[in-house]
């Protein structure tokens, strides 16, 4: 085992950003581990150019203390983009997935391809050995879950529709495909990934009739064209209560509500303070009363894309309405019949789901999550939204107890911090834990596993020594995972 090796489990942006940190502040051997590829993930992953971030070039950094690096990164690209512009998120994609290179100090990164199953402290106490799907185990010092946002929760029981009629995964790759094919398409939800799927189907040459349905029936608003309004201070003390900041809220936008983004804004770098001082109480009456008009209004869409909205409003392609689903059945026509909670029901050639990611980490589909909660090495958070963690993004177990050895941070952490899912926010918590694992190495027993799984004693070797054999160590362990993940893939394809 090599204690000063940090293994991040999960490699879209949210790991992306947790190595970069551990390369950039401390000394440890980073394995970053999935079986996607480096730096893109899900939301970045698009080919649609019309895919747009929805946040200006100037606050995409994805180092926090050097706010101009993606502007950088940009100009020795040969891209030519104003501060205050919105870039594709395939661009943004490229820029992640050269990250780490940039930042790669001395061979410290290592890429591994697989599934981690489960995680198990050593027995000495210090340590963790990772259990891959494959059966491959990586014994490490510690280990940052990076796993990013789960998938939606299933619409409703569908397993006697056509496969090929309802679309659980909007960002599968085939998705758009299937969908320019139909006539007629039900997105279910109306925040931004509805706004990406209508997007993509504008660019089709007859566009289905799309219908956009959700509990509210709200579109995001869209950003301002041109640089940004500057945010506004809204002078709340410390610890308010949820009917003084709305309050507050309502009554600068009575003041002027032509910068009603400058007030929205104002209220990000309060957000986690202001969410962990409410009672639990009001953070269930802020999700029921307020969630809809505040994610609409925080989580804006680009100024071209809202303009493409627009115009597919303007003309009939696109149409948006309230409503409940109150089931899914086999429509007349071979489509699908959805039935609102009102009793009204209309046939969809394709349904897709859009509602978001799933908001009960125990409904998780990760096999990793499962056996954390299962063994009790993990709990859910208050609202069982993710995982409970500690101030520094350490998991906490069943009995209440901060783990020294597992932390968690991004989406993971979106019921305890409420901002934890943009890359600002994750951009912060990395870097803070770089810092933290930097202060704080693991502990190291007296003895340590070798390579045959036998015990060495540490004491008598020579610094230079023992850090040629911790290397070897893991490099030989990176090949017996390889090789065991290789010969697994080559058993799946007979």
């Amino acid at each position: 085992m090599n204690d000063h090796t940090i293994a991040v489990v999960g490699a879209g942006a949210s790991g992306t950003l947790a190595s970069v940190a551990l390369l950039r502040h401390t000394g440890a051997h980073v394995v970053l581990i999935d079986t996607a590829p480096t730096g893109p993930g899900v939301a970045y992953s698009t080919t649609c150019p019309r895919h747009q971030l929805n946040v200006s070039a100037c606050s995409m950094s994805a180092l926090p203390d050097e706010p101009d690096d993606l502007l950088t990164w940009l100009s020795s690209h040969g891209h030519s983009y104003e501060s205050w512009e919105y870039i594709p998120r395939a661009l943004y994609g490229s820029y992640l997935a050269e990250l780490p290179a940039r930042i790669h100090r001395r061979g410290r990164l290592h890429r591994v391809h697989g599934h981690v199953v489960a995680l198990r402290p050593q027995r000495s106490g210090s340590g963790l050995c990772l259990a891959f799907a494959d059966g491959g185990e990586l014994h490490v010092g510690r280990a940052i879950l990076a796993l990013g946002n789960s998938a939606p929760s299933r619409l409703t029981e569908h397993s006697s529709l056509p496969r090929d009629r309802v679309v659980d995964d909007p960002w599968a790759h085939h998705t758009q495909c299937r969908l320019r094919a139909a006539r007629s398409v039900v997105i279910v939800g109306t925040g931004l990934t509805a706004v990406d799927i209508a997007i993509g189907l504008s660019r089709a040459g007859t566009p289905p009739a799309v219908t956009a349905i959700s509990r509210h029936g709200l579109l995001p608003r869209a950003q301002r064209h041109g640089p940004a309004e500057p945010d506004r201070d809204l002078g709340l003390r410390a610890n308010p209560k949820l009917d003084r900041i709305v309050a507050t809220v309502k009554e600068a936008l009575a003041e002027d509500r032509s910068r009603w983004r400058g007030v929205i804004d104002g209220l990000r770098p309060r957000s986690q303070e202001l969410w962990q001082g409410l009672e639990h109480s009001e953070q269930l009456r802020f999700e029921r009363d307020h969630r809809a008009w505040w994610n609409v209004h925080r989580h804006r869409a680009a100024p071209e894309s809202a303009d493409t909205l627009a115009d597919m409003l303007v003309q009939g392609v696109l149409r948006v309405r309230e409503g409940s689903i109150a089931s899914l059945g086999s429509g007349a026509d071979g489509g699908v019949t959805l039935t609102l909670a009102d009793g009204e029901q209309t046939e969809y050639d394709v349904v897709v789901n859009a509602t978001g990611p799933s908001t009960r980490i125990q409904d998780s589909a990760n096999a990793l999550i499962g056996n954390l909660l299962a063994t009790g090495q993990a709990r859910p958070d208050a609202h069982s939204v993710g995982l409970a963690t500690s101030a520094t993004g350490a998991l906490i177990d069943r009995e209440g107890c901060p783990s020294a050895l597992v932390y968690a941070l991004g989406p993971l952490r979106r019921g305890e911090l409420f901002e934890s899912a943009a890359i600002r926010e994750i951009g912060m918590q990395a870097d803070a834990l770089g810092r933290l694992l930097a202060r704080t190495p693991a502990s190291a027993p007296s003895t340590s596993p070798s390579a045959d799984g036998s015990s060495s004693p540490r004491q008598g070797r020579s610094p230079s020594t023992a850090k040629r054999q911790r290397r070897l160590q893991l490099i030989k362990r990176l090949l017996q995972l390889d090789s065991r993940t290789s010969r697994a893939q080559q058993r799946a394809r007979r």
